[in-house]
């Protein structure tokens, strides 16, 4: 198949091809595979064909179909990197010559390719990188940074521009980390972590039942914390309930927790 791509799949005992083989038009470098929710498989990679540029396909069931037009981008693309949000929207993210090696996100928007945010938007040369779309449709992109030292650098997508976050700042999961200190007297930190925009409700309890402070918010993803201040009320443990709602309402996240307040 002269270096053409190829997919295959695993049908519970032995391997099948998934459309033809060897079916690019030409040879093929840093080939990328993702698959939708429905289970189409998208492949992305540098043809060799097209000037080296940036080339996407589909399987429609019977054979590979181009995603748009071939070698999409516009200069000389590599270390490819595919990824689909939840609603079916297809993400590349490339190594682009053009702009001086830096990292370009792209999209495809059902006729063609649109850039996320400016074309070579990391700081230097990227290595390496692999591309992933949290659960409410913010690209992420990791890479080996050239202007650091060859070092990891994670960026999401923001409104504003690419912003440059740490990975722990985008968790996978809603998660309570801690509750310090715990006895405490006059206050006391909740940690946690939404995966995705989501409304907080963390209600707190004396050990009647009785509600005794609330707090309602709407928070982004990310890593947050809220403090109670118990300087109005007496000894004793109390109850915490923290509840947090994805925006889309897909998910709900319940929680309790026990604290003692000793005065």
């Amino acid at each position: 198949s002269a270096s053409k791509v190829t997919v295959m799949r695993f049908n519970g005992s032995a391997w099948e091809l998934v459309g033809s083989a060897g079916f690019s038009q030409s040879y093929a470098y840093f080939i990328s595979l993702a698959v939708n929710k429905s289970g189409t498989p998208y492949v992305l990679y540098q043809d060799g064909g097209n000037g080296f540029k940036a080339t996407a396909k589909k399987f429609n069931g019977t054979s590979w179909e181009t995603v748009g037009p071939v070698g999409f981008s516009a200069s000389q693309a590599s270390r490819q990197s595919l990824a689909i949000d939840t609603s079916g929207t297809i993400f590349a993210a490339y190594h682009d010559d053009g702009n001086e090696s830096k990292a370009t996100v792209m999209k495809f928007n059902g006729t063609a390719w649109d850039s996320v945010g400016r074309c070579g938007f990391s700081a230097g040369e990227v290595v390496d990188l692999s591309l992933v779309i949290t659960l409410d449709g913010i690209p992420v992109i990791a890479y080996q940074d050239a202007e650091n030292s060859s070092k990891a650098t994670v960026m999401k997508f923001a409104e504003s521009g690419d912003t440059p976050v740490s990975v722990k700042s985008i968790p996978y999961e809603y998660e309570i980390f801690n509750i310090y200190p715990n006895p405490f007297n006059p206050s006391t930190t909740l940690e946690y972590a939404l995966p995705v925009n989501s409304t907080i409700e963390c209600c707190i309890f004396d050990v009647s039942g009785r509600l005794v402070k609330e707090f309602n918010l709407y928070q982004r993803a990310g890593r947050h914390s809220i403090i109670w201040d118990g300087a109005n009320v007496v000894s004793g443990i109390y109850l915490i309930r923290f509840t947090a709602e994805a925006e889309d309402g897909s998910t709900i996240f319940i929680n309790y927790q026990k604290v003692t307040l000793l005065k």
